[in-house]
């Protein structure tokens, strides 16, 4: 079994509330990459908003990223 088959492995078995974390870090993220990048566009002031997201993003993923990477 490969090194990505063990983490997709792992992942299916975390507990509700870690998947739940880990899928919103996620959203999270792309949702601040999306308002740093409309940022870009003329007249718009939403960077905080986007860079704030982001770092939401991370740091909602820490636990559930911690309990993929066990051995």
């Amino acid at each position: 079994m490969g090194f990505f088959a063990r983490k997709a492995e792992k992942f299916r078995k975390l507990p509700s509330h870690l998947m739940f974390m880990h899928v919103l870090g996620k959203f999270m993220f792309g949702a601040g990459l999306g308002i740093l990048i409309a940022v870009y566009l003329p007249q718009s002031s939403l960077h905080i908003f986007g860079l704030v997201l982001i770092l939401l993003s991370m740091i909602i993923s820490i636990p559930s990223f911690k309990e993929l990477m066990k051995d």
